[in-house]
């Protein structure tokens, strides 16, 4: 039998691991806003990745980065090409906002905000205990995210997939509250659950073409308000004031669409879908 001297196929086992030391000269949230890099000191650098080929189409993929910070992740995907796959999905997302914020509420990250020994007043420049009360507090949030999912090509042109994402969102982050033409900055605590699903049916013929997908998406909030003391003579006779923080809310959505080639210069398409949110 013929065999192609010259044709590259891999096969088996290969990979590479990348390993180090980093060093940071100070700190700084906005030079690791979003990568991790925001305290001075050292760090780990640490990539790898492997991967496997076999003689029947089988294989498997799996990737790792940035393992020694904040912004970590990793993917592995594995199956059989042209029949199935699966894969998994983590990764972490920071995000630090501010390290210079000063304030003089203490609570902060709770759904309740308190003074300490306080003389209010109609502005700041009369609040003679505001001075000595300053806090310096950092904002930021993370969020880790995990996606696992897979496809299937079966018989007769069809093709099936499924993805699932769960994700949460920790941390606190900015909010303003007020008592009519009086405001105040205030730290808003965040924890956060959203899961989604992604299901879809897909038919591919000579001329015609179908799919038929589901979509949901569930948020979960465990903080429903913040409450504050009142920093202020509003003359209104409110100590404290309350906000309402993002709510509990789901959507889910059905969804088709078709397509019939009738000849090279004429094609008929046609989608239709079906969505319904609520909120609590």
């Amino acid at each position: 039998q013929w065999k192609c001297k010259y044709c590259a196929f891999e096969e088996g086992l290969s990979g590479t691991v990348d390993m180090g030391l980093g060093y940071l000269s100070q700190d700084s949230y906005k030079f690791g806003e979003y990568t991790g890099l925001n305290k001075q000191g050292g760090f780990f650098i640490g990539d790898a990745s492997a991967r496997f080929r076999g003689e029947d189409a089988r294989y498997w993929n799996i990737n790792a980065s940035d393992l020694g910070l904040g912004s970590r992740s990793l993917n592995a995907e594995g199956g059989k090409q042209g029949t199935y796959k699966v894969y998994l999905k983590y990764k972490e997302l920071q995000h630090y906002i501010s390290d210079s914020v000063q304030t003089p509420f203490s609570g902060n990250g709770t759904d309740s905000l308190t003074l300490p020994s306080w003389v209010p007043a109609g502005t700041t420049a009369g609040m003679t205990s505001l001075p000595g009360s300053l806090n310096d507090y950092g904002l930021s949030t993370t969020r880790k995210r995990v996606d696992v999912g897979g496809s299937l090509i079966g018989g007769s042109h069809w093709e099936y997939g499924v993805n699932f994402r769960h994700e949460t969102k920790e941390g606190t982050q900015r909010i303003a509250g007020t008592f009519l033409f009086n405001a105040a900055q205030l730290v808003e605590p965040v924890d956060y659950v959203t899961d989604q699903v992604d299901a879809s049916a897909s038919f591919t013929g000579g001329k015609l073409q179908a799919r038929f997908a589901y979509y949901g998406s569930t948020f979960s909030n465990d903080k429903n308000t913040l409450t504050w003391e009142n920093p202020y003579t509003t003359g209104i006779g409110a100590t404290a004031g309350q906000l309402t923080l993002p709510p509990d809310n789901q959507f889910h959505q059905v969804l088709a669409s078709l397509g019939y080639q009738f000849s090279d210069r004429t094609r008929g398409t046609a989608d239709v879908a079906f969505g319904r949110m609520t909120q609590d």
